[in-house]
């Protein structure tokens, strides 16, 4: 990310567009794939997320 963080707030507000995709996504996986299988897809979806940031 090109920006410096300079206050608290906007380290929260990068925080939570971060977070939210991801957990929307894995809750929407969850919902999908409640069996085998849920490990594996939302692992993959975390470390997608990190190696695109």
């Amino acid at each position: 990310m090109g920006r410096k963080i300079e206050t608290l707030e906007d380290f929260k507000r990068i925080l939570y567009l971060w977070i939210s995709p991801i957990l929307i996504a894995a809750l929407a996986i969850y919902n999908l794939v409640p069996h085998t299988g849920t490990r594996t897809a939302l692992f993959y979806l975390a470390t997608t997320r990190i190696l695109i940031a």
